[in-house]
C-alpha cells in the first residue's frame, strides 16, 4: 500500500514488482457541519487566499512569500486577503512581510477548529510544496469547497483533478500560480454564481477522498491480500 505514486514506484522497483502495489489515500473527515455545508458557501467582501501548512521552504512558505511579494508588487485589489495560518522557520520573515503590507493576516499554530473556520471563510487555497506524502490539508481545502493551486509534486496528484478541483502547478513557476490566483479572483468578482458553481462542483468531486469512500479500498486491498497469500 502507498499514500502517493512516488510511493508507489518506489515500492514497486524495491520489490521488483513482485506484488501488487495499491494507491490509497489517508482518509479524511467529511462529516457534514455548518462550515463544510455546500449550501452555505458565500461571496464575502474579500477575496481571501489561504495558505494552510508548515512555515518552511520544504512546504514551499519561501515560494508562496514570493507569490505574495510579486502581486503587491504589481499592485493587487483592495479586495484580496492572504491569510496564512501554520508555524515554522520562516515566520520571521512573514512578520517582516507584514510590516509594508496591511492585507496579510496571521494565525500561528491554528487548532482543528480554528482550521475548519479558516477554510470555511476563505476561496482559495494555494500550496507549493516541494514534497508530501499526503497533504491532508489539501483535501481538507476541497472538502470545503475551495480550488486549490499545488505544485506538480507525485504526492498531489491523486488528490487534486487538475482543471476541475482546481491545478497542479510547476514548483518555482510563482507567474504561473500568480496568473492561476488571477483566474479565480477574476471568477469571484465578476461571476460570483459561476465561482460558487465551481465551489459546489469541487465539493462534490472531493468525496471520493472521504473517509467511507476510502474505507471500502482498504478492505479490497486487504481481502485481495488474503486471497493471494
Amino acid at each position: 500500500h502507498a499514500l502517493n505514486y512516488e510511493q508507489r514506484d518506489w515500492l514497486v522497483k524495491k520489490t521488483h514488482n513482485k506484488f501488487p502495489v495499491m494507491v490509497i489515500g489517508s482518509t479524511v473527515e467529511c462529516t457534514s457541519t455548518e462550515l463544510n455545508n455546500p449550501q452555505k458557501f458565500t461571496v464575502t467582501d474579500r477575496f481571501r487566499i489561504l495558505y494552510f501548512g508548515s512555515l518552511d521552504a520544504f512546504k514551499g512558505f519561501d515560494i508562496f512569500l514570493r507569490i505574495v511579494k510579486e502581486m503587491e508588487g504589481i499592485g493587487v485589489s483592495d479586495h484580496v486577503e492572504f491569510v496564512i495560518a501554520g508555524s515554522g522557520s520562516l515566520e520571521v520573515e512573514l512578520v517582516e512581510l507584514m510590516k509594508f503590507y496591511d492585507n496579510i493576516t496571521f494565525v500561528k499554530s491554528p487548532s482543528d477548529s480554528d482550521k475548519k473556520r479558516i477554510m470555511h471563510d476563505c476561496d482559495l487555497f494555494v500550496y507549493p510544496s516541494r514534497h508530501d506524502n499526503f497533504p491532508l490539508t489539501v483535501a481538507e481545502a476541497q472538502i470545503a469547497g475551495m480550488p486549490v493551486l499545488v505544485s506538480d509534486v507525485i504526492s498531489t496528484a491523486n488528490i487534486v483533478i487538475n482543471g476541475e478541483t482546481g491545478f497542479t502547478l510547476p514548483i518555482n513557476d510563482s507567474h504561473l500560480f500568480i496568473e492561476k490566483i488571477n483566474y479565480y479572483y477574476d471568477l469571484w468578482s465578476n461571476d460570483k454564481a459561476r465561482y460558487l458553481e465551481i465551489r459546489f462542483n469541487i465539493y462534490n468531486a472531493s468525496k471520493r477522498l472521504c473517509k467511507e469512500n476510502v474505507l471500502p479500498l482498504y478492505l479490497k486491498m486487504i481481502e485481495e491480500f488474503n486471497q493471494n497469500d
